[in-house]
């Protein structure tokens, strides 16, 4: 095996080929030699396969094509295996990343830190029919802090192990965390993933193994957006598709739905089914029990009222109904607060700081994407090294 690489940019991929040319592109233009690109291609044809054998030679590539039928699951554990480095960040194949990931991941080796948690993302769009390429720059501090994982798990699980993107938690996809994490995970359950949801599968087990994990309001991924990547659960067709015909089920085998989650299809979940696996395969169900229950009910009920009778009828017992009414109605009162509250403070936080959201259009490529992003660092004389200097002269 070659010598270990600082941190690997893995991209498990299938049927997106026009994006994931691009995807791959953008990341091997970054010119640090400690970087690796890790692609395990899962689509019905060769077509990304041959390009990169006609139009790349880069020894940071580590391309895999296996048209085998598997699940998503499957394939980012497939995907996994082919790694070489200290630290991984799982992308999906129209995302990006900007430069100073590496220098993010140097400075977690330095630092002995298992996990960085990405707070701010920059958003790009790709063109469509309806769009021509749009990418925004959201307002960020550039503070880092630490994390008490634990702390944070227990409010996810208190607030129906859902939403986990809410929580300052561990995550490898967008996120950066050191492969031994990943090893230990591993050893424990038998496997990498798990759950019918990779990113918060891995989420909930990286919280019960990582012992020190830090928050960065700073971008350095760049989340993309392409028509193909929003049929999953946001056409009309897909909210309303019988659980046992969801595009998480393909090639997974005799899966066993978690009783403890509605028996549904939507977002909410499989994000709530997947959580719950990640606490059985470690043996905690101390932790599962801690799952409000009727929180988890309500989130779900919140997202997808057409579920409500259903739920209600079939989830809980009778007498359970007027909790579950209850804290539907209580979350969903302070749901909307929230989001107002919230809007609020951004826009008088963005004032206060004379920050607005970035816009740029016509952008045509993820590449672009991270050109344009690199631009308006450049600019505004904006640097991740600036920002961790500060930290390590703090201390």
């Amino acid at each position: 095996m070659t010598d270990k690489k600082l941190i690997s940019i893995i991209i498990p991929s299938r049927n997106r080929q026009k994006y994931a040319i691009h995807c791959i592109k953008s990341i091997l233009a970054i010119d640090n030699h400690k970087l690796e690109v890790v692609v395990h291609d899962n689509s019905d044809t060769d077509e990304l396969k041959q390009w990169i054998e006609k139009d790349i030679i880069d020894n940071r590539l580590i391309y895999r094509y296996d048209p085998t039928p598997m699940s998503t699951i499957h394939n980012f554990n497939k995907a996994m295996e082919l790694v070489n480095a200290e630290y991984i960040c799982f992308i999906g194949d129209d995302d990006g990343v900007t430069p100073e990931i590496v220098e993010a991941a140097e400075w977690a080796k330095v630092n002995n830190i298992d996990a960085i948690v990405e707070k701010t993302r920059i958003d790009y769009i790709w063109p469509n029919v309806n769009r021509t390429g749009e990418q925004s720059i959201y307002p960020f501090s550039g503070s880092i802090k630490s994390v008490d994982v634990n702390t944070e798990l227990m409010k996810f699980l208190k607030d129906g192990g859902i939403y986990y993107l809410k929580y300052d938690l561990p995550k490898v996809y967008h996120g950066v965390v050191k492969k031994e994490s990943f090893d230990k995970i591993k050893n424990i359950t038998g496997s990498y993933f798990g759950g019918l949801s990779a990113d918060i599968y891995a989420s909930i087990c990286l919280s019960l193994v990582v012992q020190k994990a830090i928050v960065i309001d700073y971008p350095l991924t760049i989340a993309g957006s392409s028509l193909e990547s929003q049929q999953t659960h946001q056409t009309e067709r897909a909210k309303k598709l019988p659980l046992q015909n969801a595009p998480h089920f393909r090639a997974r085998g005799n899966y066993v739905w978690s009783d403890r989650v509605p028996f549904v299809y939507s977002g909410a979940t499989i994000w709530a089914e997947s959580s719950i696996k990640a606490l059985e395969a470690f043996g905690r169900i101390d932790l599962i029990n801690k799952v409000d229950k009727f929180k988890l009910a309500a989130h779900i009920i919140l997202k997808s009222p057409h579920y409500e009778k259903t739920i209600l009828n079939n989830f809980v017992n009778h007498e359970d109904k007027f909790k579950v009414k209850f804290k539907f109605y209580r979350v969903k009162i302070s749901t909307q607060v929230k989001s107002i509250i919230q809007k609020i403070g951004n826009r008088i936080k963005r004032k206060l700081n004379g920050k607005a959201i970035i816009k740029y259009n016509n952008v045509l490529t993820i590449r672009e994407a991270v050109d344009y992003s690199k631009n308006y660092m450049k600019s505004n004389d904006i640097s991740l090294n600036k920002i961790l200097s500060k930290v390590s002269n703090s201390n």
